[in-house]
């Protein structure tokens, strides 16, 4: 890709992330994510051959973003303090995002499950993450790894939902309590 084509894609693809982040994705159509990114409609459809392109692109963006970022902050880190680091920064983002802990997790909920391939990236995202944290609980000699990941990504996934639906981070503050319990 040519810079100036990189340059309207990434303009384009970071239009699409800020609206969907910040509207859901429903309710933001390509009129106004061209409108918003300063491209005709057109040459948004050059780079996306439609909608589901966009979110297709805007899901493996977070997805990418999402195990980056847990990554970071568990690199060198104790198995209490990145479980820790994980809720923490989904409670600071639910409170910045309009109660949109994890936009990867909020997106599934809006498309639900007429999309297999986009559900797809979201699980497949939400699977690197538990694996890093099953390592994490192995590297620490933890009695019961497997389990104990799987129960954290499901004390998380629920409260990223809770908090999203009833608008508060108060089920990310009960469900990170929960969690690290099951690590001491």
């Amino acid at each position: 890709m040519r810079k100036n084509s990189k340059l309207k894609y990434d303009k384009i693809l970071h239009t699409t992330i800020a609206l969907f982040n910040e509207q859901g994705i429903n309710i933001s159509g390509v009129d106004l994510i061209s409108a918003r990114s300063g491209v005709a409609k057109m040459t948004l459809y050059k780079y996306f051959e439609s909608k589901n392109g966009l979110i297709k692109a805007y899901l493996e963006f977070i997805s990418k973003q999402s195990i980056d970022k847990f990554n970071e902050i568990c690199a060198s880190r104790e198995t209490q303090e990145c479980i820790n680091n994980f809720f923490t920064l989904a409670i600071e983002k639910s409170k910045l995002e309009n109660n949109r802990a994890c936009p990867l997790l909020c997106s599934a909920l809006e498309l639900g499950n007429e999309h297999p391939e986009f559900v797809k990236i979201v699980r497949d995202a939400y699977e690197n993450i538990r694996h890093s944290i099953d390592m994490k609980l192995y590297d620490f000699q933890h009695p019961s790894a497997d389990a104990t990941s799987k129960l954290i990504m499901s004390l998380y996934q629920g409260a990223v939902v809770s908090s999203y639906i009833n608008k508060t981070s108060e089920p990310l503050e009960l469900a990170k309590q929960q969690a690290l319990a099951f690590l001491k």
